[in-house]
């Protein structure tokens, strides 16, 4: 037998103990764009200012040259069961 098949099934019942856990919707993720941010803003200040929990990345736009803020930014966000856009 392989490991896998011991660890998840019932030995007695041959039932496998994995159908108690209920699998739920998958998590949507939003992609927000964000403007007119201040020229000196990071990243890590959109992230922590959006006061959004699950944050997945946090971008800021920088122009190349002088290496200030263009003012776009975007975030990127998951949305649980029962968490909306709003």
């Amino acid at each position: 037998m392989k490991q896998s098949n011991l660890s998840s099934t019932d030995f007695e019942t041959g039932e496998s103990s994995l159908k108690h856990y209920k699998v739920g919707p998958e998590p949507t993720v939003v992609d927000l764009a964000v403007k007119r941010l201040p020229k000196d803003y990071k990243a890590e200040h959109l992230r922590s200012s959006s006061g959004i929990k699950h944050v997945t990345s946090a971008t800021v736009e920088v122009d190349p040259i002088t290496g200030v803020c263009t003012g776009n930014g975007n975030l990127i966000v998951r949305l649980n069961n029962g968490e909306t856009k709003d």
